[in-house]
Parts: structure tokens; C-alpha cells; sequence
């Protein structure tokens, strides 16, 4: 409801990113097509169609297998792309009126292209620090070693080490909120980890 990204189409340009990481066939390595290239363009609203019907269906397909097809992924946010933005925007509104709402929903539509989309996918493969020795060719690094503002996306390079964890906290001085959140939701009985494979 904040970036109207399809799922499939998401998980598959992740999949191909650690498929091919910093090398040619990555969907975003700075190496590749420039930092620049990476954090400036991909900000822009315009460029969230890296996401959006990036690939043939057969390529979505192939990396995206296993991704749950719930009827609402098919028949709303595919269907009525923009549909989901407009229900959050309607939300924010009915929630904490007509200005404020407007803005907090438009910092709702520069976080994700903003942190994820430019932050993490450009400098979180330029400048930081690295833990583990990923592939040779992997260049992602950690920004830094709390992971509060994007929780947990700051520790790249731990992301890249270990993908299937859902803990990004590798040493001792590192942070993941989104772990905690994690816990916090299974605790709850909302989810349940699945064992690392």
C-alpha cells in the first residue's frame, strides 16, 4: 500500500540481484551502472518501474517460484496497480486529516524509493563495512551496524552472507529492529520462523 509494487515482481528482481551480485545481469549494482546511475534515478518515482513489468512474464516466472498467488496479489494490487496507494492515502487522510494526512502519505512515497530503492541498493554495494567474506564478486556492504531506519536493510552485506536469516545481527555491536519485530509478531502467534536451509 506504500510503493504499489507487485510481489512477484519484486522478489523476482531480488532473486536475480543475489543470482548475479555486482555483476552483469544484477537489476541494480552500482558497479555496473554507476552509483549515480543507482541512487539518483532510481529515487525518482519514475524509476520505481525497475519493479514494475521490468521483465518478460517468463523471467518474472522463473525467479519468482514459490511466492505465494493469494487472490488479493492477483485480483487487486495487479489488477488496480495504483489502487493501494489510494486506499493508504484515503487512510492517512481519515486518520489525521487532509494536511497532515497528505504528508505524512507522501513521506510514505519517498521512503521505500528513498531507503530501499537508493540507499541501501546503491551505498549498501559502495561504501560501508563487511563482516563475512561473500562471493568474491559480492560487493555489498553493511552502512552501517544498526538497522533502525529501513529495520535490518542497513546490514546488506549480512543480508548477502546469509539471505535465508531472518536475523541480520551478525557481531555483537549490530541491531536489527526488524528481528525484533520478528520475534515481537511470533510471540504473538502472527507468524513462524521457518529453519534456515
Amino acid at each position: 500500500m506504500t510503493d504499489g509494487v507487485h510481489v512477484r515482481e519484486w522478489v523476482a528482481t531480488h532473486r536475480q540481484h543475489h543470482r548475479y551480485t555486482d555483476l552483469p545481469g544484477d537489476p541494480h549494482s552500482p558497479h555496473i551502472e554507476g552509483i549515480n546511475t543507482i541512487v539518483f534515478k532510481t529515487f525518482i518515482p519514475a524509476c520505481w518501474y525497475r519493479y514494475r513489468n521490468f521483465k518478460p512474464k517468463h523471467i518474472v516466472d522463473m525467479y519468482s517460484k514459490g511466492i505465494p498467488d493469494d487472490w488479493v496479489e492477483r485480483n487487486v494490487y495487479v489488477r488496480y496497480q495504483r489502487l493501494g496507494l489510494l486506499i493508504m492515502l484515503w487512510i492517512d487522510i481519515m486518520l489525521f486529516g487532509a494536511t497532515t494526512g497528505i504528508i505524512i502519505w507522501l513521506i510514505q512515497m519517498i521512503w521505500t524509493p528513498l531507503w530501499s530503492g537508493s540507499i541501501v541498493t546503491g551505498y549498501g554495494h559502495w561504501i560501508g563495512y563487511r563482516n563475512k567474506n561473500n562471493r568474491p564478486t559480492d560487493l555489498s556492504t553493511n552502512l552501517v551496524p544498526w538497522g533502525i531506519i529501513v529495520v535490518g536493510d542497513e546490514l546488506h552485506s549480512n543480508h548477502h552472507a546469509r539471505p535465508n536469516d531472518p536475523n541480520l545481527r551478525h557481531r555483537w555491536f549490530e541491531f536489527d529492529l526488524g528481528f525484533v519485530y520478528i520475534k515481537l509478531f511470533e510471540t504473538l502467534g502472527l507468524l513462524k520462523i521457518k529453519a534456515n536451509k
